[in-house]
């Protein structure tokens, strides 16, 4: 009985959640191996040869997409402005967030492969973030937006359109 009920609530659920998610992926789990999607905002992506590359790739084009979300928000703010919102701080940080936890599902073939991006760094960040949350510097913030995000959306386009281009 508890089985039947519990059943039903599962397959009630998987039917509205497909009537209400566009069809989008939440997990790489879903796609097919020929065929990323970011489990970030669920766009179809490449296509690669290798088993695990795929995957790689959908992380790739997660931490792009999060890194122009974080130079976004805060495009065309000072740093006044910054300190004094709290959506920015919210916003930035739950991008950076996904980018440092992007860069850590990534596997160790494609982080030793692309030296450009400081995975260790990237990864550490998200860390901070996460688990000492009450002890965030917005200096470091700002600078990551500043410096570190245009870069990082540079090389990461690089990566992007090379594999698009295979």
């Amino acid at each position: 009985m508890i089985a039947d009920r519990h059943s039903s609530r599962c397959s009630k659920w998987k039917q509205s959640w497909s009537s209400y998610s566009d069809g989008r992926s939440i997990s790489w789990r879903d796609v097919r191996l020929n065929e990323a999607t970011t489990t970030y905002d669920a766009n179809t992506y490449s296509r690669t040869a290798s088993r695990y590359m795929w995957r790689d790739q959908a992380y790739l084009l997660d931490m792009l997409t999060a890194a122009r979300d974080a130079r976004d928000f805060a495009a065309g703010m000072t740093r006044d402005g910054y300190d004094v919102s709290r959506l920015a701080h919210y916003a930035v940080a739950h991008a950076l967030q996904i980018i440092g936890e992007a860069a850590a599902r990534g596997s160790d073939d494609t982080r030793n492969s692309v030296g450009d991006v400081r995975w260790t760094q990237l990864i550490g960040l998200r860390n901070r973030l996460v688990r000492d949350y009450g002890r965030i510097d917005h200096d470091i913030l700002w600078d990551t937006l500043q410096v570190d995000i245009p870069s990082l959306i540079d090389h990461l386009e690089r990566l992007v359109a090379s594999d698009q281009s295979e």
